[in-house]
């Protein structure tokens, strides 16, 4: 044990405030004052109080004593992270949205999304790109986007849109499957073309009467084929109803 006086709030702070108001007195904040001086210490103590520098230092304390919690500080910092976060993924989602309807629009009018050079040096990147870097020009959040998000998340990358489209077919055949159940009844027919390949496509779309009443034709599955007689055409019904896009009782 230690048999000396030490002053708590100079051996704390009072190295935040030393400089041109004073120097630390060493006997009350690393030596400590001898007990053998106890005699003395009303003396000593008073001198001590009477310092700048144990004026500043106890404003120090003072000012510690006031400051927030440092658990209460973390709260505070992380339902800052939070907020900002969420307002992020609010901004990511709308331009997502604006993302998703361009390539919805392109898809339901059929036509191509690509281009054969999609480099920044390019003057035909595909109508996807231009129409969307065309928004962005005049759309304040697609701007946003684009000028402030890391290259790896603009959501305009090739993987990017063909998810989106798998995406749109799940849910569109999910719909379809719907409308089916509601009218019972359904036909079936399929078709064959050749492609710029001279590969036999077979194209499966079923016929319905929806709700309204109105007759409705929905294509929702094609397959290549290298026969279309009738036994490879049941195969590729077959193959359609075992992917669940047909359900029948």
């Amino acid at each position: 044990m230690i048999d000396r006086i030490f002053c708590f709030v100079c051996r704390a702070f009072a190295h935040k405030v030393t400089g041109s108001i004073g120097r630390v007195d060493s006997a009350f904040t690393t030596r400590g004052t001898q007990a053998s001086q106890w005699k003395e210490a009303r003396k000593v103590l008073a001198k001590h109080q009477a310092s700048t520098v144990h004026k500043q230092a106890s404003l120090s304390y003072c000012d510690f004593l006031s400051l927030v919690p440092i658990n209460m500080q973390l709260d505070r910092a992380a339902a800052i992270e939070a907020c900002r976060l969420k307002e992020q993924q609010e901004r990511n989602r709308q331009a997502l949205y604006r993302i998703i309807d361009v390539i919805t629009l392109l898809v339901r009018t059929g036509h191509l999304l690509r281009g054969h050079r999609e480099g920044a040096d390019s003057n035909n990147r595909g109508l996807f790109l231009e129409i969307v870097n065309l928004l962005s020009q005049y759309d304040g959040v697609l701007k946003h986007h684009f000028d402030t998000c890391p290259r790896n998340a603009t959501y305009v990358s090739k993987d990017i849109q063909n998810d989106i489209i798998s995406t749109l077919y799940h849910i569109m055949i999910e719909e379809v499957k719907k409308e089916l159940h509601a009218a019972s009844y359904f036909s079936v027919m399929m078709d064959e073309a050749s492609d710029f390949g001279h590969k036999e496509q077979v194209a499966v779309v079923v016929r319905y009467v929806d709700r309204e009443c109105v007759i409705q034709e929905r294509f929702i599955d094609i397959s290549s084929t290298d026969s279309t007689d009738a036994g490879a055409l049941f195969q590729i019904l077959l193959a359609s109803i075992a992917k669940g896009w047909i359900e029948y009782r």
